[in-house]
C-alpha cells in the first residue's frame, strides 16, 4: 500500500467511527416514554410552585437522562416567570446529547471530507 493510499484507509476509519458515534448520539436524543420519571413527573404535575434549588436538585438527579432534563427545562423555563426575587438564578440542567458532540470531531469529519 502507498503513503496516499494508507491516509486514505485511516481516513475513511476515522469517518466510520464518527458516523456511528453521531448515529448514537441521535438515538440517546430520541423521546422514551422509559426514561420519564414516574415520581419526578408526579411532582412537576402536583401544582406545587418549585424553586430554583428544587430544580437545580432534580436536574442532577436526572442528568444523565436527555429526556427529564429536556421536561425539566420545558418546566424551568415556563413557570420561571413566576418566581419572585432579586438578581439571577441559574439552574445548570444536564447535557442533551446533541449538544455532547464535541467541537474536535465535528471539526475533524469537516476537514476529513
Amino acid at each position: 500500500m502507498s503513503k496516499d493510499s494508507n491516509i486514505q484507509h485511516s481516513l475513511s476509519g476515522i469517518l466510520t467511527v464518527v458516523d456511528e458515534y453521531d448515529s448514537e448520539m441521535a438515538e440517546l436524543g430520541r423521546p422514551d416514554g422509559i426514561m420519564v420519571d414516574s415520581g419526578t413527573m408526579a411532582l412537576l404535575n402536583s401544582g406545587i410552585n418549585l424553586s430554583h434549588a428544587d430544580y437545580q436538585e432534580l436536574a442532577n438527579r436526572h442528568k444523565d437522562n436527555a429526556v427529564m432534563t429536556r421536561i425539566l427545562r420545558e418546566r424551568y423555563n415556563a413557570n420561571r416567570q413566576q418566581e419572585k426575587g432579586a438578581g439571577i438564578t441559574i439552574v445548570q440542567f444536564g447535557q442533551s446529547p446533541w449538544k455532547q458532540k464535541t467541537y474536535p470531531l465535528s471539526i475533524l469529519k469537516a476537514v476529513v471530507r
